[in-house]
């Protein structure tokens, strides 16, 4: 049984280096005391958070604060928790478990000393059972943080298995956490306890689940008389066995077989039913030690792309038979201070993703092994995992460290991983890191002795799954035009590359599969009043205010935007223009690869989240959860049933020929569908429309018709085009807009003083009535959240209304839905009623 040690009733005290240790000064025999009094102290936690609370360092997060926080990762911190022994729970083993130690430790249990740890990923653990009396006192001493390489350095030279965003990334400060960041519990059991438990399952050709589960009971020491019992229960099963260890060396292994099994299906394919698994040795005296957890049933799979080349690795993902076109997104941890973060922070972020259609999360290697409550919630959402070994490029090199002390961390961390995100059903791919080379800046392969050990490690402890050695991978890491064939499992670009680079380029694109790309945008105007002062808030380049360039310094988009729409006079105005342009620049790269769907296995949008708040980001969704434009443009690239438009630029001058071939897109079963796009200028004047009705096969994609045309001189050199889907009864499934111009110069000029007019929106049975009154086209229309920590989770937003169209969006939040206030580009700002 777990006694947990959580919770808010833990002391924390900073020290200078190794004064804790010694405790009394040599020359007077005084108290060393500490560099600060004893404070309260959260655990799982951050010992920055816990000094922010008691008032000794201001809002990290705030203005330029964080450089005034950096000496915090120089000194010592000792937590301290006093606890009463359990009672009522069987107790010959008891164990001092921690799941998470930030960075390395000495432990400290009754005045006797346990060890030393280091490393962040892989639990801590000592044998107290002679050690527990009735009243305890356990004390953690943390050291400073270790030297590490930020965002720039060697990545040859790693030695730590630490999250190295912290030490400064382009989408956060130096904030290097320290702190006891996961779980602290007693595990406290007979004298066998179930260890080593790997969950499998499957599909067989007949139909049938099949959920394997293997083990080992640890103590046995030679005895027979464990039992072990067995139970899988789900709506449609309730199987049970009851087996005995092996007396050896405690090994254990069983199948379950499900008739007519309900399947795990990923988001936006099926459900995502889990069965309950359970499991508890007992000897004479009765339960010994127990096992609970959750297992979807699914069968996974891997095979090449369509036309791969045959030396390229499977990148396409199967589930239950069916290939699964990849809708992903790349995540960072979701806060600098990540002990803090609690399921529901999870929830915030990941029911934004799921909103979005994504059905994969790359969890990138410069961040965590994430914790168990993002893997509980992912299997719950359907949405499938990409976990990497914590690796990172570096930028001057991007070799693998090689260090042994680096890698037996690395081996140890790798371990802790493999055998436990292993159990997640969501669980699919395993890679070694993030953008590491060869000498010749190459992605590394298996040839790599760093990455030879954990292909080994997969092998050994999750075999079914693909390990890939690096993201990307294959001959190069970035797109190659120059050579086709060559571009296998890509990254990059992060910019809009302009007209008509942008659209040339993604067009020619032939990569397998584009696991990294972005754009940047700036934050809304609510989350930049969060963090800037009054007198900052103000359209600025980052080369001219440090403060904007402290919260994003490698996003500047104020002289992109300049260039696309003109004098940026309006701080409120430019950070639509800003989103629109990371909007359009993700959009159009997501649908041209979806265009080659299976020749291209997918997209991850780089990135979902940000972990402190930015002015500019890559991020879809700010700091606190509020999503971006960006977020709901990718969500109508993902739609099931969707409408593209190919073009090589979106520049066409008044009376020049103009041509849209548009493509079909359906993830969902074959049927009857009528796709169309319309023209339109923005007084909503039509201009020219183009339509076809389709039977569609079921999980592909094909081209179905061209709008050509030459189009008159409109208002502002604006043209609206309207992409919509209707279903074989009529129903709109998808609607989406694309925003070209007749200006070469400049092109998007007209957005910056666009005709106004007027909106309204009501609030009816967990809904948005919004309409626009108004003689022109209403621009980007979105509802936004009065109260900043209760985000706003939409159906759809920033909307382009006609004149006189309404739309109707689901709304929701967590709790209740907070007061709520009406913006666009061109009308008045009007409440919520």
């Amino acid at each position: 049984m777990h006694i947990m040690l959580n919770g808010s009733d833990w002391r924390l005290m900073g020290h200078w280096p190794y004064t804790p240790l010694m405790g009394r000064s040599m020359e007077t025999g005084g108290e060393l005391m500490g560099a600060t009094e004893w404070i309260d102290a959260t655990v799982p936690g951050s010992v920055q958070a816990d000094l922010m609370r008691a008032g000794i360092i201001e809002d990290p997060y705030y203005a330029d604060n964080s450089l005034r926080c950096e000496w915090v990762e120089h000194r010592w911190w000792r937590y301290q928790k006093r606890f009463a022994a359990p009672e009522g729970v069987r107790m010959e083993r008891v164990t001092l478990e921690f799941m998470g130690v930030d960075y390395a430790a000495h432990f400290f249990f009754n005045g006797h000393r346990l060890g030393w740890h280091e490393g962040m990923f892989d639990p801590v653990r000592f044998d107290v059972a002679a050690l527990l009396q009735p009243e305890n006192r356990l004390d953690v001493v943390l050291e400073s943080v270790p030297a590490e390489n930020s965002q720039i350095g060697y990545t040859s030279e790693s030695r730590t298995q630490k999250a190295r965003f912290g030490y400064k990334w382009d989408f956060g400060t130096r904030l290097v956490n320290l702190g006891l960041w996961e779980d602290v519990r007693l595990n406290c059991t007979g004298p066998y306890r179930l260890d080593d438990v790997f969950l499998r399952s499957d599909v067989d050709d007949a139909g049938r689940g099949l959920v394997r589960v293997s083990g080992r009971v640890d103590g046995l020491m030679g005895r027979s008389d464990a039992v072990l019992s067995l139970t899988l229960e789900g709506a449609d099963a309730l199987l049970t066995a009851e087996l005995k260890p092996d007396s050896r060396d405690g090994r254990f292994e069983h199948e379950f077989v499900v008739e007519n099994p309900q399947l795990w299906q990923v988001n936006g394919m099926g459900g995502q039913h889990l069965y309950q698994m359970k499991m508890n040795v007992r000897d004479e005296k009765g339960v010994s030690d127990e096992w609970n957890g959750k297992i979807g049933i699914r069968r996974l799979r891997y095979r090449q792309n369509e036309g791969a080349p045959l030396d390229s690795l499977p990148y396409t993902i199967e589930i239950n038979g069916s290939p699964v076109y990849l809708k992903g997104v790349n995540m960072t941890p979701l806060d600098h201070m990540y002990g803090t973060l609690r399921r529901e922070d999870y929830e915030r972020a990941l029911f934004q993703a799921k909103n979005m259609g994504v059905n994969l999360i790359r969890i990138w290697g410069g961040g965590l092994t994430e914790k168990r409550e993002f893997y509980e919630l992912c299997d719950e959402l359907g949405v499938l995992v990409w976990q990497e070994f914590i690796q990172s490029s570096s930028g001057l090199d991007n070799i693998p460290s090689k260090i042994s002390s680096f890698l037996k961390l690395l081996e140890t961390a790798a371990r802790a991983a493999l055998s436990t995100r292993r159990n997640y059903t969501c669980h699919a791919v395993w890679s070694g890191g993030n953008e590491l080379m060869n000498a010749q800046g190459a992605p590394a392969s298996t040839g790599d002795e760093n990455l030879a050990m954990l292909a080994n490690l997969c092998r050994e402890y999750d075999p079914d799954k693909l390990f890939l050695p690096t993201s990307a991978s294959g001959p190069n890491c970035w797109l190659r035009l120059d050579v086709p064939g060559v571009s296998y499992d890509i990254h990059g670009n992060w910019q809009y590359e302009g007209v008509p680079a942008h659209y040339e380029r993604y067009n020619r694109s032939d990569c397998l599969l584009h696991s990294e790309f972005g754009c940047q945008g700036l934050s809304s105007v609510e989350s930049l009043c969060t963090f800037l002062p009054p007198e900052h808030l103000r359209p600025v380049s980052m080369r001219d205010d440090l403060l904007w360039r402290h919260h994003g310094e490698w996003w500047d988009t104020y002289d992109r935007d300049a260039a696309l729409f003109g004098p940026l006079n309006d701080l409120p105005r430019w950070t639509l223009l800003s989103q629109f342009v990371q909007a359009e620049a993700i959009r159009y790269i997501l649908e041209s690869n979806r265009r080659r769907k299976y020749r291209n296995s997918g997209s991850f949008v780089w990135q979902l989240n940000e972990p402190w708040p930015n002015a500019a980001c890559t991020s879809l969704l700010e700091y606190n959860g509020t999503a971006k434009m960006a977020a709901y443009w990718v969500k109508k690239a993902y739609a099931p049933a969707a409408l593209s438009a190919r073009y090589d630029t979106l520049i066409f001058p008044a009376g020049a020929p103009m041509k849209l071939r548009l493509f079909l897109h359906n993830s969902l079963a074959a049927g009857e569908f009528t796709a169309r796009v319309e023209l339109f200028d923005l007084r909503g004047r039509s201009l020219a429309s183009a339509g076809q009705t389709v039977v569609m096969e079921g999980n592909a994609v094909r081209e179905v018709f061209a709008l050509e045309a030459a189009l008159p001189e409109v208002e502002q050199e604006i043209v609206l085009a309207r992409l919509t889907v209707r279903g074989g009864d009529g129903s709109e499934v998808f609607r989406s807009h694309v925003i070209l111009s007749q200006r070469t110069e400049t092109p998007f000029a007209g957005l910056n003083n666009p005709p106004e007019t007027a909106v309204r929106a009501a609030l009816k049975d967990g809904a948005l009535e919004i309409v626009n009154d108004g003689p022109a086209a209403a621009l980007f229309v979105h509802p936004v959240s009065m109260d900043r920590r209760r985000p706003l989770l939409l159906e759809d937003s920033h909307l382009i209304l006609l004149p006189g169209e309404a739309q109707r969006v689901a709304v929701s939040a967590a709790g209740e839905l907070p007061p709520m206030r009406l913006r666009s580009l061109n009308a008045p700002e009007t409440d919520v009623r």
